[in-house]
């Protein structure tokens, strides 16, 4: 892994959105002694999303609503469970070509709102999970 690479978030594939924020925060705060808040719930291609901080870490639930996407595909295929790990990189585009010329398969490349660009590869036969790489902040800025 390049030196540029930080973890960001976890992504979870779960069939009832509310109900996995509600324990997630329920256990967060047992576990941390604090209150935990979830970001406001996001809809896109198809898919709900929520962010919950648990401290230093992220996790981003996603539960498919309808039609076929990268993420109903996994519900079918796995279950619920862990989708993606994601990490920001300084280098996007200079990571993409490195992982790819080195044999590992872009699944979807795109742009969230703000015009940050995400790539999401194959991570291989780790049950399904995927790498997720985020464009670094500053580099949709300049």
């Amino acid at each position: 892994m390049a030196a540029d690479w930080r973890f960001v978030h976890l992504g979870i594939v779960v069939k009832d959105l509310d109900a996995a924020v509600k324990s997630s925060v329920m256990i967060g705060a047992k576990l941390m002694g604090e209150r935990i808040e979830a970001a406001p719930p996001e809809s896109a291609d198809r898919v709900l999303m929520q962010f919950v901080k648990l401290g230093d870490t992220e996790l981003e639930f996603f539960q498919p609503v309808y039609g076929r996407n990268m993420i109903s595909e996994f519900l079918e295929k796995h279950g619920e469970g862990v989708h993606h790990l994601a990490y920001e990189v300084g280098s996007f585009e200079a990571e993409i070509s490195r992982l790819r010329q080195s044999g590992i398969n872009s699944i979807l490349v795109m742009k969230g709102k703000n015009g940050r660009s995400f790539c999401f590869f194959d991570s291989g036969n780790l049950g399904g999970m995927v790498i997720e790489l985020m464009q670094h902040v500053e580099e949709t800025q300049g």
